[in-house]
């Protein structure tokens, strides 16, 4: 008996350390299906929806106390990088590499990201109605001209102003710089009442009133 406990003891304990993770090939696979089906066109829509009509509820209902706002995060939020994504999941399983935060400025520098059309139609809605938009962004001080020309060239023609980050900043979340920026324009006067960004560390940290989380299987910034 106790052998026979022992064999099985090796047994799970086998199963449970040495069990093979998914392969990487079918895990790309997989994130491009997920797009291609449309599902995440789908999901964009259905939480940008959501945050428009948080914003038109609040704006119907709200008391003054503080000039209304609107932060948007830039990459996969504002504007898509997926055709150069694409092409790093296609060669992900042949270079054995993994998707970095670093990998991410050689992906939007060449400035060609298209708008997503929910969250453009969102920030339309918040400019029609007077609410103040803010972009912050990870992406550094010297991607700004390139920055600015992309964001009107899909149509993000007004704003308030675009924070971007510093070299110890970027294209992480560690620092707490976007909490910084969202406090400094609560100081400002300003409310807050939508933030709305692809990575869970944007939207930690509080000074919105709602947040909202966009799908993005492609990549996360610690």
């Amino acid at each position: 008996m106790r052998k026979l406990f022992l064999s099985f003891m090796i047994l799970v304990f086998s199963f449970s350390v040495y069990a093979e993770p998914a392969n990487l090939y079918w895990k790309t696979q997989e994130m491009l299906h997920y797009y291609n089906s449309g599902q995440y066109a789908r999901e964009l829509a259905v939480t940008a929806g959501r945050a428009k009509t948080q914003l038109a509820f609040v704006l119907r209902h709200r008391k003054e106390h503080g000039k209304p706002a609107i932060v948007f995060d830039v990459d996969e939020t504002a504007l898509s990088n997926f055709q150069a994504i694409r092409l790093l999941l296609n060669a992900l399983p042949r270079v054995g590499d993994k998707f970095s935060p670093k990998m991410l400025k050689p992906l939007t520098d060449p400035y060609h990201a298209s708008a997503i059309l929910p969250v453009l139609k969102l920030y339309k809605f918040a400019i029609k109605h007077h609410v103040t938009v803010f972009f912050i962004t990870g992406r550094l001080e010297s991607q700004r001209a390139g920055t600015i020309a992309n964001l009107k060239k899909v149509g993000y023609t007004k704003w308030q102003h675009l924070y971007m980050s510093q070299p110890k900043y970027a294209y992480h979340n560690e620092g707490g710089f976007k909490v910084g920026i969202r406090k400094k324009l609560e100081h400002e006067g300003y409310d807050i009442i939508i933030n709305i960004s692809d990575q869970h560390g944007d939207l930690e940290g509080g000074y919105a009133d709602y947040n909202f989380k966009l799908p993005n299987p492609f990549y996360y910034i610690q």
